[in-house]
């Protein structure tokens, strides 16, 4: 269970990457929420033809992290937890 600040963290960057989801799906893509840390660090799912991109690229995270970065002062960085190869995000 989350703690109310937690929560307020978890709703702010749910908030946070619907704004700039339209382009990310616009990129052929998305990402999935899938946990905010204590320090600051964005746990999130690559989707879509970000997928393929998890492990050599990091510009799709590097655009979510700027745009989070400048939406929530907390926010450290932003990780992307890879499916297995083969597996897709959904």
């Amino acid at each position: 269970m989350m703690s109310p600040h937690m929560e307020e963290r978890f709703d702010a960057v749910l908030r946070a990457l619907s704004e700039i989801r339209p382009y990310l799906i616009a990129a052929g893509g998305d990402v999935k929420l899938v946990s905010v840390e204590d320090d600051g660090v964005v746990n999130v799912n690559l989707v879509g033809s970000f997928t393929s991109l998890c492990r050599p690229k990091r510009a799709v995270l590097e655009t979510v992290e700027d745009s989070l970065k400048s939406r929530l002062f907390w926010v450290d960085r932003v990780v992307a937890i890879c499916p297995p190869a083969g597996q897709e995000a959904r």
